[in-house]
């Protein structure tokens, strides 16, 4: 899911964020967020991307994973204590873990300060511990079929943009592939880079789990894109886009109970934590990547994920070595405390 860019290509600078996306009746104290759904109660059900009014948001920026928005006229202004809640790289280096990995770490203060250092008005971690309750969603919208018998009995999920590949409509020197894509009317050439140990990831990956590609960007792009990518469907068994999100004051989340899988036995790796905020237990952060080829963090999660692929329960294992949960927990005990 897409963070941030430079420039004005498929996803828009955090500095142009659209206010007009996150309007409602709330009061200017209100602290609640609003999550789209269906006349049903306890049923989830996204909000399809091209259908959310901003007239501010250019067509080629909602086609992709979109930015982050804001939530709405609620007071966002990082916590004062939070550098003390959350892991340095030194630290995230050095913290004792319970599996036998030293090779991938990730440093919440490291993503901070890469991606969000000049959104002063959003911080994912606020966001993810003022979530409201999820709703439960039925079986009968599961958006994949039953797992067959002969599939890996964990299913890794997979976010897209800036997760394993960056694309861009303005021209990119080394670009992997170059296709177009007609939205809206308009034809946009799509230029794409692919992460560094792509393709080593994804064979790594389909070979112990049921892969899954799960995007907030819309269909008429990423499953092109993924036609390019993956076009005999060797790797990535299922493809996941927008209209599977859940639409939360402008920003797009991955409830995986849409999936119909076990809770046990889902992994989702995304460079947006919010993304997962309803399953925290089950995401493992990766920072984003643009154009920076020396970037291992594809290589260096394999070992991690190899202590996956038979656990009973992966959540336990995820929560020890990333401290999401605890993390949360910290954010709404203070938010609790101010409010």
């Amino acid at each position: 899911m897409s963070n941030t860019t430079g420039s004005t290509g498929f996803i828009s600078s955090v500095s142009q964020k659209s206010s007009s996306a996150t309007t409602s009746s709330k009061s200017p104290n209100d602290t609640s967020l609003s999550v789209t759904t269906n006349n049903e109660p306890n049923v989830v059900m996204a909000t399809i991307g091209a259908d959310v009014k901003d007239s501010d948001v250019q067509a080629e920026d909602n086609m992709f994973s979109p930015r982050r928005y804001s939530l709405g006229e609620t007071d966002l202004t990082p916590l004062s204590e939070k550098s003390s809640d959350i892991l340095t790289e030194e630290e995230a280096k050095n913290a004792p873990v319970t599996v036998d990995d030293d090779t991938y770490h990730f440093s919440y203060e490291a993503l901070l300060a890469c991606e969000y250092e000049d959104d002063e008005e959003f911080d994912p971690f606020k966001f993810v511990a003022m979530l409201p309750p999820k709703k439960a969603i039925r079986p009968s919208a599961y958006c994949l079929s039953a797992k067959d018998m002969s599939s890996p009995p964990i299913t890794l999920v997979l976010d897209l943009d800036e997760t394993l590949v960056h694309c861009s409509t303005d021209p990119m020197p080394g670009a992997h592939h170059i296709f177009p894509v007609l939205f809206h009317g308009v034809e946009y050439q799509v230029y794409v880079r692919k992460r560094p140990y792509f393709e080593e990831f994804l064979k790594f990956a389909s070979s112990l789990f049921e892969v899954v590609v799960f995007t907030a960007s819309q269909k008429v792009y990423a499953d092109k894109l993924l036609d390019i990518l993956d076009p005999n469907r060797q790797y990535v068994k299922h493809r996941v886009f927008r209209d599977s999100c859940v639409y939360v004051d402008g920003n797009y989340l991955k409830d995986l109970e849409i999936l119909g899988r076990d809770a046990h036995r889902v992994v989702i790796i995304d460079n947006s934590p919010q993304a997962f905020g309803y399953q925290v237990d089950n995401g493992i952060p990766i920072l984003s990547w643009f154009d920076d080829e020396n970037d291992r963090e594809l290589q260096k999660v394999i070992p991690f994920l190899k202590k996956l692929h038979k656990a009973e329960d992966v959540r336990p294992i995820i929560r020890q070595k990333f401290k999401f949960k605890q993390l949360i927990d910290s954010y709404k005990d203070k938010i609790s405390v101010r409010f």
